[in-house]
């Protein structure tokens, strides 16, 4: 099975062409998660030099936080998750230098996973044919994404709104 773009293991497309012929390309995400912190000043330090780490590849934070609310489960310590512009400009931060150095610091203060994610595709803002409008997206394959926020807000709304 796999998501949309993985191909059984071997690796991620970067890309798609829609209907129409608008070019896609699809994020990459990596998602660490630091089950416990074993040194929390060494920790902090490593994620403040995150930011210049993954700068030169595209990467920004999407995610950085402190003992996310767990639905299920015991949560972690810590989770951050980076936004990549494709799999490819993660993994060339994988290989680099600047990811060796973060990693080996990451190691001597946490005990964590590290995992690569392919995002789903974006429309690309300058691909269109004719220049008009953004990439032209099938508004049923979305359906179930905005039922299950549309259901996430409701709720939200409903706990913010009790008693008034």
């Amino acid at each position: 099975m796999g998501g949309f773009g993985f191909h059984g293991g071997s690796g991620f497309h970067g890309g798609s062409r829609m209907g129409g012929g608008d070019f896609v390309s699809a994020p990459a995400y990596v998602l660490l998660i630091a089950s416990s912190i074993t040194d929390a000043r060494a920790f902090e330090v490593t994620m403040q030099n995150l930011t210049a780490a993954i700068a030169p590849f595209s990467g920004h934070l999407a995610v950085d936080m402190d003992k996310p609310v767990s639905w299920e489960g015991t949560g972690p310590a810590h989770i951050v998750v980076i936004q990549f512009a494709s799999a490819d400009q993660a993994q060339a931060w994988k290989n680099s230098d600047a990811f060796k150095s973060f990693d080996a610091e990451l190691h001597k203060s946490s005990t964590l996973t590290m995992q690569l994610l392919q995002g789903l595709p974006m429309p690309s803002l300058g691909g269109r044919r004719g220049g008009r409008g953004a990439a032209r997206f099938d508004a049923k394959a979305f359906e179930p994404n905005v039922k299950d926020y549309d259901q996430l807000l409701d709720q939200r709304l409903k706990n913010i709104c009790k008693g008034c």
